[in-house]
């Protein structure tokens, strides 16, 4: 499947956000806390996965999630476009970060 996201409606991220939601649960996330609208501080979403442990046990691992539709505007997400994304996993109590984009993330290139 192939999806165009500029048929998503740009305002706020809203809307986007919510698509990600489905997405992710078409894939077997369960999601914990939903887009919401307003200032969230960089968490759009908090979702979990299975996964398996290194002993073999399966746990429920937990993500905060953020997410950029840059897709109108075709510009790319640039560090500062990312809410202190080093500390999320800690204040939102979870495992891991997952940056879900509709462009491309600005990557620097060192020599």
């Amino acid at each position: 499947m192939r999806v165009d996201f500029k048929e998503i409606r740009s305002e706020g991220g809203f809307d986007f956000e919510r698509f990600i939601e489905d997405l992710l649960s078409s894939m077997g996330w369960r999601i914990l806390e939903k887009a919401g609208k307003g200032p969230d501080g960089g968490k759009d979403i908090i979702a979990s996965r299975p996964e398996e442990h290194a002993t073999g046990k399966i746990i429920e691992r937990k993500y905060v999630i953020q997410c950029k539709h840059y897709a109108h505007s075709g510009k790319t997400v640039k560090g500062n476009d990312l809410n202190n994304f080093q500390i999320m996993p800690t204040k939102h109590d979870v495992k891991g970060w997952l940056l879900v984009t509709s462009t491309i993330v600005f990557r620097r290139y060192q020599k």
